[in-house]
């Protein structure tokens, strides 16, 4: 996108995607929650459809933030969501080793979640350069 903050997000089939997860497929691979109550969305409207495993996604979050700062090291405040913004380009069907076709993914797509928010926070906290993953997580609350 020229430009990312500003501009409309286009169509999911109109997104260049990279694959930030370097597994292959384009945009970012996440899971669907299942179990419980939660079950994977179905690639196509009838009851006899398959299921999505896994989408292949991309993800626009625009927001600004403001604060204070509570030691040399900690911060928060409130943030100001302009968008998010969201687009399915592919999918791995559930229970197949086959990735879901285009006219699949463009269903995922035009029925996936459509993300409204509210009042927003963050807490910020300055981690080390050579911080893991988990040293991150317990870093906050």
């Amino acid at each position: 996108m020229s430009d990312p903050i500003n501009a409309a997000w286009p169509s999911a089939t109109a997104l260049s995607l990279v694959d930030m997860d370097a597994d292959g497929k384009p945009g970012v691979t996440m899971n669907y929650l299942t179990g419980g109550s939660f079950v994977a969305p179905r690639v196509g409207g009838t009851l006899f459809d398959d299921r999505a495993e896994r989408p292949y996604s991309a993800t626009r979050l625009v927001f600004s933030a403001s604060g204070t700062l509570s030691s040399c090291t900690q911060a928060s405040g409130p943030a100001i969501v302009s968008h998010i913004d969201s687009a399915i380009r592919g999918c791995k069907i559930a229970g197949d080793t086959r990735d879901c076709t285009g006219g699949e993914a463009s269903f995922l797509d035009q029925n996936c979640v459509d993300y409204a928010v509210g009042t927003s926070t963050y807490d910020m906290v300055k981690v080390a350069d050579a911080a893991s993953c988990a040293n991150v997580r317990a870093a906050l609350p």
